[in-house]
């Protein structure tokens, strides 16, 4: 911080000496950006274009200060001394559009893309038209301009968008799947374009509406793997489709062929991974996880294993994967705890509390206010009749600290009553 203002002060020092300096001025601002000084960089920044108005650089730097500040009147007169030295542009209609908009001044706005669009002809800007229109319901207008601006760019993919949109909002199904049909089939489109769509989609279309065309929408995310078949976005979004949808084994097969294509990437592994655990595909869980861990040796991955492990009753595979995994992280006191904890848990579900017991006992070392093992030791304790005082005193512990956790109250009204503590039990239950 101390070289930042020294730095300042000598480049001030430089400015008093040759006001007049261009770059001296110039660096100076960049100081005061550097230093979030953002008052200051815009002080700078209007003192350089009272010398220097042509300086286009520095008038797009002073605009983006304005907007950030929402300045939004300083930051169209600056618009309009870009336009003037720039000639008009698409970059500054649409600019002049976004800050008459903030303003709340949409008659101003739209007029300002229309008198544009009567002297150039841009997609983008005929695509902001459209969406315009579209927002205000005169549907007519934004489908025309949505094809004008695809006549002039056929890959233009807000306006191809923008047209299904107008289709879809109003209900011309027909239509919105034949221009879908088109966005799908377009070369030019990026296929992260598509697969981000249909992603959107899924995610905010009514259910109603879908199952209403379900047909439509199958074809369409169908002939959408077909041309994309190995595109992680696509496939993605398709599985996320067939799963919303009901349609689970299709669902699947998108998740598991991304992961199957991209076996590098820990991420569409995991998704896989979550997928088939979601649906109950246990088996191919186990097989997975173990796989991923032998690729990433990420130890989340040991989670999941375990889970699979325990759904399918393999409890002595969840021990030895939590006893490794002690053994590999002696220090992450978290792991060590939680890992006994599943130890404990797993030899009770074998019938042998002994061992179920030592291993809670090494997570009371470690945390003797850990409640969910209190709540399981006192409980197998009281179902097993024995040491009632000392379930008492764990399960007491637990509803201490969480007054609301109906499982701990459960537990500790059942040892008061096994005590013959009956009226004490009541209020618990």
């Amino acid at each position: 911080r101390a070289n930042a203002e020294a730095a300042v002060s000598h480049r001030r020092k430089a400015v008093d000496l040759d006001p007049h300096n261009y770059w001296y001025k110039r660096r100076l601002a960049d100081l005061y950006q550097a230093a979030g000084e953002d008052d200051m960089v815009v002080q700078m920044y209007e003192s350089i274009l009272t010398e220097f108005p042509d300086k286009s650089e520095v008038l797009y730097d002073l605009l983006s200060l304005y907007l950030k500040q929402q300045k939004y009147e300083k930051a169209l007169e600056t618009l309009g001394d870009i336009e003037k030295i720039t000639g008009p542009g698409e970059q500054v209609a649409g600019t002049r559009y976004d800050i008459l908009r903030q303003l709340g001044r949409n008659e101003e706005a739209i007029k300002a893309l229309e008198d544009f669009n009567d002297q150039f002809t841009s997609p983008s800007i005929l695509s902001m038209m459209g969406d315009y229109y579209l927002s205000e319901y005169r549907d007519s207008l934004a489908l025309a301009c949505y094809e004008e601006s695809i006549r002039t760019q056929s890959d233009y993919v807000p306006a191809l968008l923008g047209r299904t949109e107008v289709f879809r909002t109003t209900r011309r199904y027909p239509e919105y799947f034949a221009a879908m049909d088109e966005f799908v089939d377009n070369d030019n489109v990026p296929a992260a374009a598509k697969g981000m769509y249909l992603g959107n989609l899924t995610r905010s279309l009514d259910p109603k509406i879908i199952n209403l065309h379900r047909d439509g929408f199958n074809e369409m995310v169908d002939r959408l793997t077909e041309k994309h078949p190995s595109d992680s976005t696509i496939l993605a979004a398709a599985g996320g489709y067939y799963y919303s949808t009901g349609q689970l084994d299709k669902g699947v097969e998108c998740f598991k062929k991304s992961a199957d294509l991209y076996p590098a990437s820990l991420g569409q592994t995991v998704t896989c991974i979550q997928i088939l655990m979601m649906t109950e595909r246990w088996e191919e869980v186990r097989d997975r996880c173990i796989a991923a861990f032998d690729r990433f040796q990420e130890l989340g991955v040991m989670e999941y294993l375990n889970s699979a492990n325990y759904y399918l009753k393999d409890y002595d595979a969840v021990i030895n994967n939590c006893r490794y995994l002690i053994a590999r992280e002696p220090g992450n006191a978290e792991l060590v705890k939680n890992s006994w904890t599943q130890i404990g848990d797993m030899y009770h579900l074998k019938g042998d509390s002994k061992s179920a017991f030592n291993a809670y006992d090494k997570v009371l070392k470690l945390d003797a206010s850990y409640a969910p093992v209190l709540n399981n030791y006192a409980y197998y304790l009281s179902l097993e009749g024995k040491q009632l005082k000392k379930a008492y005193t764990m399960s007491k512990k637990t509803v201490e600290a969480e007054p609301d956790n109906a499982t701990y109250l459960d537990t500790f009204g059942w040892i008061l009553h096994l005590q013959g503590k009956d009226l004490e039990a009541k209020p618990f239950f």
